[in-house]
């Protein structure tokens, strides 16, 4: 873990990153933030101390559109069938290529909150679903980080391990099951050039595969890296550097595990703050006082 900076340096620091905590917003360029919910243990014991995020398996997913087989359609023409590819051997090359995927979901703020009044629910640590959901029914912790930092030095990172992209999930009301992506022409497949047809086809609909999801999801505002690489066994743990922007507490975070919260805010020079819901509105007051 890096050290904190001193005196002036630091005080510095950590007035910049309560300004991008508390103004930043998606429209707002490099000051933009992406979030990751998670148990406090997870982040007090491994995310912060090993300064690694985590690229999971599609197994492990909480969709069943994604930890299920993607749901691949074959389109015929009127040549002989002899030669064509049954559509049970192209959906295992699918699932076998996706078992060498890896995935890491983030939280962005919302957009289009105008309304000075409302701006704060816009925020991505400021959801009370996610809290639930994600964050341990409020128990846990969000960390936030630079947008700009995680889409540069992370990045370059996750590309030295394998083919990676990364950008927002987008949400529709048939997900994939209404992709041209799900449909795959048959016409000329054959055993022996599957792995090049169904290659050229995931790279077409590249988003469609890997960031498309349901409606029934569009209040996450996911953001998300891919990474792709033969072999992949298990998870894959990236350091993400001087990323980290503020370690958020959730409402009833144990008070117990404030002393090892703070020491890692120091370390990081980051500020630590819990999240309140006083009179109906989101709010953060710093922990470390």
């Amino acid at each position: 873990m890096a050290p904190h900076g001193e005196g002036d340096e630091a005080s510095e620091s950590l007035t910049e990153h309560y300004y991008e905590l508390s103004m930043a917003g998606f429209d707002d360029g490099p000051d933009q933030l992406l979030y990751h919910y998670t148990k406090a243990d997870v982040a007090l014991e491994a995310i912060l101390p090993n300064r690694t995020l985590r690229l999971n398996p599609f197994a492990v997913m909480r969709d069943p559109l994604e930890y299920r087989d993607l749901p691949m359609m074959l389109r015929y023409g009127d040549q002989d069938a002899v030669e064509r590819l049954p559509l049970r051997e192209a959906q295992e090359l699918i699932r076998d290529l996706r078992a060498e995927m890896r995935i890491l979901s983030l939280t962005m703020d919302a957009s289009g909150y105008n309304d000075e009044r409302l701006r704060a629910f816009a925020r991505g640590y400021a959801r009370p679903r996610m809290w639930e959901q994600y964050g341990d029914a409020h128990r846990g912790i969000c960390l936030a980080f630079s947008a700009e930092c995680l889409t540069g030095p992370f990045l370059a990172d996750v590309r030295k391990i394998g083919a990676t992209n990364c950008g927002p999930v987008k949400y529709t009301e048939g997900g994939f099951v209404v992709s041209e992506g799900r449909i795959l022409d048959g016409r000329g497949l054959t055993a022996a050039n599957a792995a090049e047809v169904l290659t050229k086809h995931i790279m077409r609909f590249n988003d469609d595969f890997w960031f498309l999801k349901l409606l029934d999801w569009d209040t996450e505002y996911e953001y998300r890296f891919v990474l792709f690489r033969p072999g992949l066994t298990g998870p894959v743990d990236v350091d993400f550097g001087s990323c980290l922007r503020a370690i958020i507490l959730g409402e009833r975070t144990d008070e117990k595990l404030l002393a090892r919260a703070r020491e890692h805010a120091t370390a990081y020079a980051v500020p630590l703050v819990r999240l309140g819901w006083e009179s109906g509105r989101p709010s953060v007051s710093s922990m470390l006082d």
